[in-house]
């Protein structure tokens, strides 16, 4: 998957079987599709509160590279890499905006 531009954020959801609650070392995703649970350390949990906020792809990026003391482009191909890793376990909804 290609880098994810501010009109590709807008295009994901979070899938209606997840749900999330605060854990002691980050974030524990329900999937209720799969009877899964996902724990999320940090960054990542950071990144899942960021997009559930509906943060711009320009505040993500600015707020993941503080917290994760990463390089913009490295900032940006974790964000892209996580989101599809999220896909791929139905976590993540991945919209057509044409369709």
């Amino acid at each position: 998957m290609g880098r994810p531009g501010a009109e590709k954020l807008a295009t994901y959801r979070c899938a209606p079987h997840v749900s999330w609650t605060v854990e002691r070392n980050g974030l524990l995703l329900l999937n209720a599709g799969n009877a899964k649970a996902c724990p999320l350390g940090y960054p990542q949990a950071a990144l899942w509160e960021l997009l559930s906020r509906g943060n711009s792809y320009r505040q993500v990026v600015s707020k993941m590279r503080a917290i994760a003391l990463l390089s913009a482009e490295a900032t940006e191909r974790f964000i892209a890499d996580t989101m599809e890793s999220w896909v791929e376990a139905g976590l993540l909804l991945r919209e057509d905006r044409d369709g």
